[in-house]
């Protein structure tokens, strides 16, 4: 059942990439996408794949079990849909209608679940690139006034709960850099480990 999830969502997500398909800018339709997507990255996740770690082997195999593959596949499209609505004097008619419809009915739900995302992984594992794309939404909320300003209410928790843990040299990015030196490296550059990935959301953050 969880592979035939990921296949749908992977499906879904590679329809609206770079743009939102036609299919989807009908409200209804619209409105059906982003049902399924939030229903898929809200799954409750079994206990054993939360289960906080320091084991490389461990994180690189949880980062690509089904539960988590899921979830990585729902935020990214949303944050998808989020990057095309948000475009300033670029969006289409059909997606400027989209665009109030996102803001109404579906953004503040996504702020709470990528609040919800970080604060879970204080003390439980979620898989990176899950963690940097909740970063990400939250970042792109300069975007919309009236999303900011739910987001700076919790400003310090952005600062202190959030950011600077995400700073941190993990045991795993110790253990990569001591294992390959060079390919970390120049991961630091083009972003291609998640773990960094989301640490230089964090700093924009």
């Amino acid at each position: 059942a969880m592979k035939a999830k990921n296949i749908i969502m992977n499906t879904l997500y590679l329809a609206n990439n770079a743009k939102i398909c036609k299919r989807y800018r009908d409200s209804d339709n619209f409105n059906s996408l982003m049902s399924v997507a939030f229903k898929g990255l809200t799954q409750e996740i079994p206990e054993e794949f939360t289960t906080p770690t320091e084991s490389t082997d461990i994180i690189d195999k949880l980062n690509k079990n089904d539960f988590w593959m899921l979830k990585k596949k729902c935020i990214t499209l949303l944050n998808r849909v989020m990057i095309q609505l948000f475009k300033e004097n670029e969006a289409e008619d059909d997606l400027k209608a989209l665009s109030k419809i996102f803001l109404e009915n579906h953004s503040k739900e996504l702020i709470d679940i990528a609040f919800l995302i970080l604060d879970l992984s204080l003390t439980k594992f979620v898989a990176s690139e899950v963690v940097s794309c909740a970063v990400r939404i939250i970042n792109r909320t300069d975007k919309a006034p009236n999303l900011l300003a739910i987001v700076l209410e919790r400003h310090e928790d952005i600062v202190f709960k959030y950011s600077i843990p995400l700073l941190y040299l993990s045991p795993h990015d110790i253990e990569e850099f001591t294992e390959n030196p060079v390919s970390y490296t120049r991961g630091l550059y083009s972003l291609t480990i998640s773990s960094l990935s989301a640490r230089s959301y964090a700093i924009d953050m």
